[in-house]
């Protein structure tokens, strides 16, 4: 491999590194919405489970 074709390679690869690093921004504001959207479900499923439960127990005390 000759010394060009060594530097060619090592600027390609620090553009690609560079050209990554700009597009970060856009794949953590996804990944904080997919954990939101996930937190919300599990919150949504545990409501509908114990919700009977909960309503029973307050029903109870109010007796």
């Amino acid at each position: 491999m000759s010394a060009f074709n060594k530097m060619f390679a090592i600027l390609s690869t620090f553009q690609v590194r560079a050209e990554a690093r700009k597009d970060e921004k856009g794949v953590t504001a996804i990944e904080y919405a997919l954990m939101a959207g996930g937190i919300a479900l599990i919150i949504v499923a545990a409501l509908a489970i114990l919700g009977p439960k909960i309503n029973t127990l307050f029903e109870d005390i109010s007796l």
